[in-house]
């Protein structure tokens, strides 16, 4: 019965660097670790310039 698939609620765009690499849980905006796991997001993913 998929009746009720073709009436799905519009999801919020959700930025990819916002979910946890680890658990892939949403971290919130206010914070710069992930509060399911603990892991730290990295905020800055460019290569280091060396």
């Amino acid at each position: 019965m998929g009746a009720f698939r073709s009436r799905r609620r519009p999801v919020p765009h959700i930025d990819p660097s916002r979910i946890c690499r680890h658990c892939g849980n949403v971290i919130d905006e206010e914070y710069d670790f992930c509060k399911a796991c603990g892991a730290k997001l990295k905020l800055c993913d460019d290569p280091p310039t060396s």
